[in-house]
């Protein structure tokens, strides 16, 4: 999750899972769960309840994504079950590996193949 600045004073949100087996520095949303554009800051009475808002959301977003994915087998049922679409690597990558992580040999092997 994070609040997502605008160029100018302000908020957005994006609030995903990120899969911690890519060794990158930095966030990157596997799974996404809320994306909101970024409110500009006017006065602190137009952007308190903006605020207030986009916190809410974050918590119910959070809490579907962890509710989601409690564990490492529900993570790799979710990647091993998405259909393969042509030329998205990553996404048989992220499939092997979940696979191997929960000791399902075969599946990660298909993946990678």
């Amino acid at each position: 999750m994070e609040f997502t600045p605008p160029r100018t004073a302000g908020s957005g949100l994006d609030v995903g899972a990120m899969w911690l087996w890519h060794d990158v520095d930095h966030l990157a949303f596997h799974v996404d769960a809320v994306r909101v554009s970024p409110e500009p800051f006017r006065t602190e009475d137009q952007f308190t309840p903006l605020a207030l808002e986009l916190s809410r959301r974050a918590a119910v977003n959070v809490t579907a994504l962890r509710e989601r994915f409690p564990a490492l087998p529900d993570v790799a049922r979710y990647l091993t079950s998405r259909p393969v679409r042509r030329g998205f690597l990553w996404d048989c990558f992220d499939a092997g590996i979940a696979a191997a992580l929960v000791e399902d040999p075969d599946t990660a092997r298909d993946h990678f193949e």
